[in-house]
């Protein structure tokens, strides 16, 4: 009982509280996402234009 809210407050600190797993699983793809496709049109880009 006592390490659960030492999660609980260790998360709230962090300022993100996620109902579940999945829930952290997308937000974590909505911020990585975009990131991934920028990289792999960029690295696209430099091949095509060698």
């Amino acid at each position: 009982m006592g390490q659960d809210s030492d999660d609980r407050r260790r998360t709230s600190s962090a300022g993100r509280v996620w109902q579940d797993h999945k829930d952290m699983v997308r937000q974590a793809l909505r911020v990585s996402i975009p990131w991934f496709t920028f990289v792999n049109i960029s690295f696209a880009l430099i091949i095509l234009f060698r």
